[in-house]
């Protein structure tokens, strides 16, 4: 049984505007791990959903004007071979939740918008960012709570 842990830290990069500042926000302090977070590599198939609000994305320093998120970025703490697990999509959306209220409780799969179909790195090394660049890049409105599956 294969067990990946994955610090729970998310880094959105952000480009601005039509200029070329790019800005890095850290959601999450790094100090907390999980043993499936952000998936399990323990079935064929996965499915999570986080939410993260405005307030923490405003929080770290992101403009109240949006912007357009490019790449995600997990933090793994231990070092895994990613050849059975390589396949992703990765979905995005606006939503006014805040929360899950029940373990049924998703976002269904026609209001997400892949950000992401391919693969992932071959390996994950601990404590060394898994980057996805995504292939659509993503427009936050600098308001609304953003979901990621």
């Amino acid at each position: 049984m294969r067990k990946l842990k994955f610090t729970i830290w998310l880094f959105i990069l952000m480009a601005f505007g039509w200029t070329a500042n790019a800005q890095t926000i850290q959601i999450g302090s790094g100090s907390s791990t999980g043993l499936v977070l952000p998936l399990s590599t323990n079935w064929g198939y996965n499915y999570s959903q986080t939410i993260y609000t405005a307030a923490q994305i405003l929080g770290e320093g992101a403009s109240n004007n949006g912007g357009t998120i490019t790449t995600i970025r997990y933090k793994p703490t231990t070092s895994n071979s990613t050849v059975d697990w390589r396949d992703w999509t990765v979905y995005m959306c606006l939503t006014d939740k805040t929360q899950f209220t029940s373990t049924t409780d998703w976002v269904e799969i026609g209001d997400l918008t892949e950000v992401f179909n391919g693969q992932i790195a071959s390996n994950t090394v601990a404590n060394q960012w898994m980057e996805i660049t995504l292939t659509t890049p993503f427009m936050w409105d600098g308001i609304s709570n953003m979901l990621l599956q």
